[in-house]
């Protein structure tokens, strides 16, 4: 994996700003913390920028530790591997409760990554 060029993980909404991405502050004597990214689109934040904004957060940190040059990748293993864990059923039966709960958790991985 490449070394890592952004701003190490968690990140944080601002309290006062929530239109603005931010590290958390530092424990140093100021607790200054650094804006990473401004999603305004006005003076005061407004419905679309904050939701913006939290998006972003959630997004930076729920990947925290992965390569995102993986990702595209791991989706289409998991898509293939759906595929392939269909016909397997279908040719096998349902033999195993275990690879039908499989199933179910690749399935729910791959929609919760919004590609149903």
């Amino acid at each position: 994996m490449s070394e890592t060029k952004h701003t190490s993980e968690p990140w944080e909404l601002h309290p006062d700003y929530p239109n603005q991405v931010r590290r958390p502050p530092s424990n140093d004597a100021y607790g200054l913390s650094a804006c990473i990214a401004d999603c305004s689109s006005g003076i005061w934040p407004d419905a679309q920028t904050v939701a913006n904004a939290s998006r972003i957060v959630a997004c930076v940190n729920a990947c925290r530790g992965i390569n995102p040059e993986a990702v595209p990748d791991l989706l289409d293993v998991a898509k293939d591997f759906r595929q392939e864990l269909s016909l397997f059923m279908a040719i096998t039966g349902n033999m195993a409760e275990k690879v039908a709960r499989l199933e179910a958790k690749v399935n729910a991985a791959i929609a919760k990554a919004g590609h149903a």
